[in-house]
């Protein structure tokens, strides 16, 4: 089927996404109610002037979606456990960050919105041009807008116009009226990093932050703490904030000192590896670097000794507030 279609805002989408809008409206509307029986495809076919192929396809993929189901020989019939008033789509925006690394975070909001029969729409503007208000604009059909990534109050700004509930996943420097999920990063990394710095007990230890948001901060303190109670030594100008990758920190780093040991934040693995590849330096510390989720500590870096995952919470802490803000906004539409 060809992709094209003038119609579309974007320029190009599937023949059969406006027709599968359009039902998803109806049911949203209360057109279509719970457990009843929808129009076949050739009265959609009619009504919408496309193919009965493309009619086709549109409720082939609300049934995939859980919208629909079928019954052999009788038709296809609303999902009964959907309620008018809501979309049954949930947007999770990452801003100006590679959402690949946090694929463990998608991928559990995506459970648990399958759970409460919702969809995820994943956006993202990294390295694009484009910006949240443009990516809501092509299509407001949303219960809720999840936001992580780069959050600050111009971004919070452009969602409030679109009177879409939202919630902040993270900890960022934001007026406590936005809903945000927070997390404790502190303790956690002081327990972790501690039990791993015990084994270099009066050996010098450096580290890659990033940079100094809430986060970062919490990283850093958490990080002093766990060297001094470790018998481990470390000073300000052996702990680099990285404006970009790590490597022009390196660069200063080892010029000035020789670390025994090298803490590297995932983000700044690049930055280390490309100093390590260009400076090719016959003596490297021992290097620590850190992933977002258990599942990766197992992966191999030719340049990092030892992988580690700074268990914070974040995700389960982010999954439960996700939940009960699914159904915050369930319960808000019954009543």
């Amino acid at each position: 089927m060809s992709r094209e279609n003038g119609n579309s805002k974007n320029g190009f989408e599937p023949l059969y996404k406006p027709v599968m809008n359009e039902v998803i409206q109806k049911i949203h509307d209360g057109v279509y109610r719970p457990g009843r029986k929808i129009a076949s495809v050739r009265e959609l076919a009619d009504e919408y002037c496309v193919s009965r192929q493309v009619a086709h396809s549109a409720l082939h993929k609300l049934v995939e979606l859980n919208y629909l189901y079928a019954e052999p020989k009788r038709g296809l019939f609303v999902n009964p456990a959907l309620r008018p008033g809501m979309f049954y789509r949930i947007a999770l925006y990452v801003n100006e960050k590679n959402p690949m690394r946090n694929a463990h975070l998608m991928y559990k909001i995506y459970e648990i919105c399958l759970e409460k029969n919702c969809d995820v729409i994943l956006g993202s503007n990294y390295q694009t041009n484009d910006s949240i208000s443009s990516f809501l604009k092509r299509d407001t059909r949303f219960d809720a807008i999840l936001l992580h990534g780069i959050v600050d109050e111009k971004l919070l700004k452009e969602v409030r116009n679109f009177h879409v509930p939202y919630l902040v996943l993270g900890n960022y420097d934001i007026s406590p009226e936005h809903p945000q999920v927070r997390i404790e990063v502190k303790p956690n990394v002081r327990a972790v990093l501690a039990a791993e710095f015990s084994a270099f007990k009066g050996k010098k230890i450096a580290a890659l932050f990033g940079k100094a948001d809430n986060v970062g901060l919490e990283l850093e303190a958490g990080f002093y703490e766990a060297v001094k109670a470790s018998g481990a030594e470390t000073s300000p100008d052996m702990v680099k904030r990285c404006l970009i990758d790590g490597y022009t920190e390196c660069l200063e780093l080892f010029s000035a000192h020789r670390p025994d040991v090298l803490l590297v934040l995932e983000a700044l693995r690049p930055g280390y590896r490309k100093y390590c590849q260009l400076k090719k330096p016959s003596v490297l510390p021992y290097a620590i670097g850190t992933v977002y989720s258990k599942d990766m500590v197992q992966m191999e870096d030719e340049f990092v000794d030892r992988l580690i995952f700074l268990n914070s919470d974040f995700t389960e802490k982010a999954v439960d507030g996700v939940r009960r803000f699914l159904e915050r906004i369930r319960q808000e539409q019954e009543t």
